[in-house]
């Protein structure tokens, strides 16, 4: 029988910083307006659980390490670590986007507790097995979540 180390490690954990119901929009690409840009599309939302954490400095510069544009890690961004608790050995994956660019899975949850919904986009997969992944997700200051509908909407 095997240890379950992750539900050991979040057990303690839970003392501290409760698991949270988050909104998974899987990403399924996008179709192009009329004036050629794009416009995202999405699943089915997805009710999953999570648990919500600060990154690390040392999360922080292994982000502005990996940065591909050389530009460097933008400072002005709001990051989470968000552990999720999904079924993804059942052909669930998560897809990465990059800031200012179309694509990517997005999550919705409040930025702080008991607050409003906010959407974050995936936009590192740090570890995916058959029940659980991490990920960093940076906050969406341009899509907001219709309190009425809980369609998105794109500024």
């Amino acid at each position: 029988m095997a240890i379950n180390l992750r539900r050991i490690a979040n057990s303690a954990i839970q003392i501290i910083n409760t698991d949270i119901w988050v909104e998974w929009r899987k990403s399924l690409g996008s179709i192009p307006r009329e004036d050629g840009l794009p416009i995202p599309q999405y699943a089915e939302p997805k009710q999953i659980r999570a648990n919500v954490q600060a990154l690390a400095g040392s999360d922080l510069m292994h982000y502005d390490n990996s940065n591909k544009t050389g530009a460097g890690l933008n400072q002005t961004s709001t990051m989470r670590k968000v552990y999720l608790w999904s079924n993804f050995d059942a052909g669930e994956k998560l897809t990465v986007g990059t800031p200012n660019q179309v694509g990517g899975d997005l999550l919705i949850f409040p930025q702080v507790p008991k607050g409003l919904n906010c959407v974050w986009l995936i936009t590192q997969i740090n570890e995916q097995w058959k029940k659980w992944a991490c990920v960093n997700v940076v906050l969406q200051n341009d899509i907001q979540v219709d309190k009425l509908t809980g369609e998105l909407v794109f500024n």
